[in-house]
């Protein structure tokens, strides 16, 4: 017997399911809310024993990530008119389409790693910084049957707030 992922509910039947992106063990109703990769009788790899079974019951972790500054567009336009290119010229050291060198001036297009690289060689800038994320620390809550919390649990305690 499992617990459903989201409602919380006890099960003999979990499917893995795909929701927005992540993999999940759920019931039959909650599996609807994505795509069913499979059902089990038993669940198919439960890694949520060690939470529940945690002490002081709380999670958190951090990660380093990389992210692009906020006024991109700004820097890569000052850079090019610092260095007196015109945006044809840039766009051909960069092999883009001069529209697509505007847009992201512009701030309407964030570009991809590559164009970020080529933009921070050509015009020496730096378009990229690094910055622990932070994740969100998990408690259970302390109710009768002491489960360990669902992701239905984490949104109507959000709601609460």
């Amino acid at each position: 017997m499992g617990q459903c992922v989201i409602c919380g509910k006890e099960t003999d039947e979990l499917f893995l399911s795909r929701i927005e992106g992540a993999d999940i063990e759920v019931c039959k109703n909650c599996a609807k809310l994505g795509t069913i990769i499979n059902s089990s009788e038993t669940p198919v790899n439960n890694n949520y024993s060690n939470f529940s079974n945690n002490t002081n019951n709380d999670f958190s972790s951090s990660e380093v990530v990389s992210v692009l500054v906020e006024n991109y567009g700004k820097l890569v336009k000052s850079a090019r008119e610092n260095k007196n290119w015109k945006q044809e010229d840039l766009a051909k050291k960069l092999a883009i389409k001069e529209s697509l060198l505007h847009n992201i001036e512009s701030g309407h297009f964030e570009p991809t790693e590559v164009i970020i690289h080529k933009l921070e060689k050509f015009l020496h800038i730096k378009l990229m910084i690094t910055m622990e994320n932070k994740k969100t620390s998990i408690k259970k809550f302390e109710d009768e049957n002491d489960s360990p919390m669902t992701l239905g649990d984490m949104i109507k305690k959000k709601l609460k707030k």
